[in-house]
């Protein structure tokens, strides 16, 4: 059998499978215009399937990138859902702080089962309107009160102590809070326990004590409420109204100091009442160029006189006043200062003593100087 072959153009579609090799060309030449056509169609054919893989690509790819942009698109939701989430918390915990930092309480523990282990900085935190419970323990601290509307509390008034050995006062008060149920101890020599120099404070149920200089000094601008306190042990006064101040000293105990357990200093005009004064080892209460009211105390017991006025126009009224060393009330003119710094002088030394209780003074019960009316 004759060998035969394929048409060159058979891979196009050319039916021709089977020529003579000598009939080849004379196949070729014959059906010319055939196998440019048959090329043709497979050429629009390549195309067309080119096209069309083309097509499906870009479908393949549309629907990849539609996914991926929903998915992109529920992923941004849930992150913006997270966002959401996460800032209510923060508003929550912001909200939480708040009412911890804002009108509500805060522990100091020094043992560091509270909110601070210092009071100081507790203050430094806190905002108008706080309170501030401070448990027992021995704080060793200078704390400056410039803070308004805080009240400082003790939980337990005996064991709750704050100590200072450095050069200040243990509470420094510029502003108007309240202290109460603390036990306050000055060990530096030049400076009282507790010094008031601005605002309306509030001491209540504290036992304050110092060394040789007072335990409480209000000054400048202080009106202090001391009420229902213990003052004691100072090696000068436990009490010193300066200058031109007021304030109040109310249902408390004042005694054992080497000075005068009161002093009532240069125009000052303090109201002291429903006191227990006694054990000093100068007077009870000393008023010198200054007013005020002495109303409702027991005054006893103190090794120099009771109440002393020297160049003073205080009222002292339904007091008593007995087992002094001296004399129940002393009224001495003193000497009259000139010049601009004159607070009370002579000429203004007319006490108003009435319904007092005076008796049992070693010296005698009520003495009267010359000069004083």
């Amino acid at each position: 059998m004759a060998a035969t072959v394929p048409c060159p153009f058979a891979v196009y579609g050319c039916p021709q499978k089977n020529l003579a090799p000598a009939d080849v060309e004379e196949h070729l030449d014959s059906l010319a215009a055939d196998h440019l056509n048959l090329v043709c169609i497979e050429v629009v054919n390549q195309k067309n399937w080119a096209r069309t893989q083309q097509q499906k690509l870009q479908q393949e790819w549309q629907a990849e990138l539609t996914k991926f942009k929903d998915a992109a698109t529920a992923r941004e939701k849930e992150l913006e859902d997270s966002i959401v989430e996460l800032k209510s918390q923060v508003q929550q915990q912001d909200q939480i702080l708040e009412r911890l930092f804002m009108g509500s309480i805060i522990v100091v523990d020094k043992n560091g089962c509270g909110l601070f282990t210092s009071i100081k900085k507790a203050l430094q935190a806190c905002r108008s309107g706080d309170t501030i419970v401070v448990r027992m323990g021995e704080y060793d601290e200078h704390i400056v009160v410039n803070k308004p509307d805080v009240t400082i509390r003790g939980s337990d008034p005996e064991n709750t102590v704050l100590k200072n050995d450095a050069l200040a006062p243990v509470w420094d008060i510029r502003a108007s809070i309240t202290l109460t149920g603390l036990k306050c101890v000055q060990e530096n020599a030049a400076f009282p326990c507790i010094a008031v120099s601005n605002g309306a404070p509030v001491i209540d149920k504290c036992d304050v004590s110092a060394g040789p200089m007072p335990c409480v000094v209000v000054e400048s601008q202080g009106v202090p409420t001391i009420r229902q306190c213990t003052i004691h042990s100072s090696q000068q006064s436990g009490i010193v109204f300066r200058r031109g101040t007021r304030g109040c000293v109310e249902g408390s105990r004042v005694h054992g100091n080497v000075g005068p357990n009161i002093e009532i200093l240069d125009g000052a005009d303090p109201v002291l009442q429903n006191n227990k004064v006694f054990d000093s080892r100068g007077s009870g209460i000393v008023v010198r160029k200054a007013a005020g009211q002495i109303l409702n105390n027991s005054i006893y017991n103190n090794m120099a006189h009771n109440v002393e006025i020297i160049q003073g126009s205080p009222v002292v009224a339904h007091n008593t006043l007995y087992d002094s060393q001296k004399c129940g009330v002393s009224v001495m003119e003193g000497a009259a200062p000139d010049g601009p710094d004159r607070a009370v002088g002579a000429e203004d030394c007319k006490p108003e003593i009435t319904h007092n209780e005076v008796y049992n003074s070693n010296e005698c019960n009520v003495v009267i100087g010359a000069g004083a009316q």
